[in-house]
């Protein structure tokens, strides 16, 4: 019987990390990484933008998500459990932590309507009422997260640079849980290695292809490392499309790295305060919405900081008013 190949990843949290059961209850399980893997995968190979009917396969999927649903696993025909199965290895029972809005008052400058507290504006809903009992898993918790791929000498070459580039960047930009695209659950890899009982050459090619963790230990070779990353992913995968709709790590794309900060905190509530100000009051977007609410037949174009995730309420007290744009 031919042993199965895998792919092991050394990661830290580098900020608290929401995520666990049902009754929200922090753990590690490697359910909570699936979505995350699926969405960095979306984010990177640039085929998924083709037309949907350049299918490419005989089961009557668009060819974007037969694409998708053959790497991660879907419902229908010719597909079923994903190529990857995920493992959390001797995993001891982590530290836990919870949410305190008044260990941030020090981040709290101003009065009144002036007040600004990064922190908590990026975390708020961990103090709404219903989560007072949850908790999170501490900064600084550790793990090793396995991806096991049972047939990986069956696989296709765009197979392959789909599972090795997925985890690479998922790993290396990736958080997870709550609140996780507004610095919570971030994730640091510190190594990765390939286990290849078999000896199979076109994965060793593929791992080697990409920059190791462990290598890009300073700023300056954490972008170039990403940078690396991208070009490859390019080569692998082409380049996306200009108007390519959903989130993709585009062309011209490159980090950028701040001044260094002594805790997480720190660092959080610099992010948090830049947001927002930015959000406040933020010019032309005021005047745009209030535009609308003269004038609603005119509403076509959304506000620019709608960028930054979900449905934005105006509040307009002057008018006695509240809109929701999306």
């Amino acid at each position: 019987m031919t042993t199965p190949l895998t792919i092991e990843m050394d990661l830290v949290f580098t900020t608290p990390a929401f995520l666990g059961d049902a009754m929200q209850q922090a753990e590690l399980r490697p359910q909570s990484f699936k979505g995350g893997l699926r969405f960095w995968y979306r984010a990177i190979d640039a085929q998924l933008a083709k037309p949907d009917d350049d299918v490419g396969n005989d089961n009557r999927k668009p060819h974007n998500k037969a694409r998708e649903d053959t790497i991660w696993g879907g419902a229908g025909d010719n597909f079923g459990q994903s190529k990857v199965l995920l493992r959390i290895p001797n995993s001891k029972r982590p530290s836990l932590w919870k949410w305190d809005r008044h260990q941030f008052d020090r981040f709290t400058p101003g009065r009144g309507r002036n007040t600004r507290n990064g922190v908590l504006y990026l975390g708020y809903p961990f103090g709404l009422k219903g989560n007072q009992k949850r908790n999170a898993l501490v900064q600084g918790t550790s793990f090793k997260l396995q991806a096991v791929i049972p047939r990986s000498g069956s696989l296709k070459e765009w197979e392959i640079h789909a599972i090795i580039a997925s985890l690479w960047i998922f790993s290396v930009l990736g958080s997870c849980g709550t609140r996780s695209r507004r610095g919570f659950g971030s994730l640091q890899a510190t190594n990765w290695r390939l286990l290849n009982p078999n000896g199979n050459r076109d994965w060793e090619e593929a791992f080697e292809a990409l920059p190791m963790p462990s290598e890009m230990n300073q700023p300056d070779r954490w972008k170039d490392g990403i940078q690396k990353a991208c070009g490859q992913f390019r080569d692998w995968f082409g380049r996306f499309p200009s108007n390519t709709a959903h989130p993709h790590i585009y062309e011209d794309f490159a980090p950028k790295i701040l001044d260094g900060f002594p805790s997480w905190e720190e660092a959080l509530n610099h992010a948090g305060s830049k947001m927002q100000a930015f959000r406040h009051r933020y010019q032309p977007d005021y005047d745009l919405v209030m535009d609308l609410l003269q004038h609603p037949a005119h509403g076509k174009t959304s506000p620019g900081r709608v960028t930054f995730g979900l449905p934005l309420t105006f509040r307009f007290g002057s008018r006695l008013s509240l809109i929701h744009i999306s």
